[in-house]
């Protein structure tokens, strides 16, 4: 994560589908009480600065996940926590435990105890949920990342150059809905964006490609003047 002028921060990867328990080695859906582990953890390293979402419950009803991994990780770290939400009511009362932690809502605007952030669903595309916590986010003043998640070669074209164009699309569609809904409300450029790994169909993550498109972001996101945050540098 980084902004013009000041030095770049970082968090961990978010958001993990399984765990592996780390006592017996079995891989297993995730549990409350494994978020609460995970930003235990992350709190104690002094290199990551931001918890990241990094696996979301399934032991709890999942239209109230993103509320009970917030509660959880707020718990046990020091640091902002990313919040998962996927609806307006999840970001208003993640928001809320964010503000009880910051010491009100003016001090959370201030302070980013929580952060949100949603994926447009590429190729351009935003979803029902995707707008309902960038409309709510933009309500509360508080800040939202918009972070594209394009494969060159799936979900765009397979050229890096058309790939960063699809990419930027999604990004500036969730910014212009931010700016609609309340003007000059912070928004964060985001970017998972990389290529297919044409043997697996899956996102190739750490790849020379995902660090090319990650430089491009970076430098659009300094055109736009808005800080990034950009997966798998």
């Amino acid at each position: 994560m980084g902004e013009a002028g000041r030095p770049a921060t970082y968090a961990n990867f978010d958001e993990g589908v399984f765990y592996v328990d780390p006592w017996t080695g079995r891989r297993r859906e995730p549990g409350k009480q494994d978020v609460a582990h995970c930003a235990r953890l992350v709190d104690a390293l002094p290199n990551i600065d931001d918890y990241g979402a990094a696996v979301r419950p399934r032991d709890v009803p999942s239209a109230t996940a993103a509320i009970h991994g917030c509660e959880a990780a707020l718990l046990e770290t020091s640091k902002g926590v990313d919040c998962e939400a996927t609806s307006a009511w999840e970001v208003r009362i993640c928001a809320e435990l964010g503000a009880c932690v910051a010491g009100g809502m003016d001090e959370l605007r201030e302070r980013q105890t929580v952060t949100f952030g949603i994926c447009p669903v590429s190729p351009l595309q935003l979803p029902r949920d995707a707008t309902e916590v960038i409309i709510e986010c933009a309500r509360l003043g508080l800040s939202d990342t918009i972070l594209s998640m394009a494969m060159a070669g799936a979900t765009a074209p397979i050229g890096l150059a058309g790939t960063l164009v699809v990419h930027n699309a999604e990004v500036l569609s969730g910014l212009v809905l931010a700016q609609l809904v309340e003007p000059g409300v912070p928004v964060v450029y985001g970017s998972s964006t990389t290529a297919m790994d044409l043997r697996s169909g899956a996102a190739a993550v750490g790849t020379p490609e995902l660090c090319l498109i990650g430089i491009a972001v970076a430098q659009l996101a300094h055109r736009y003047r808005l800080p990034s945050v950009i997966a798998g540098m």
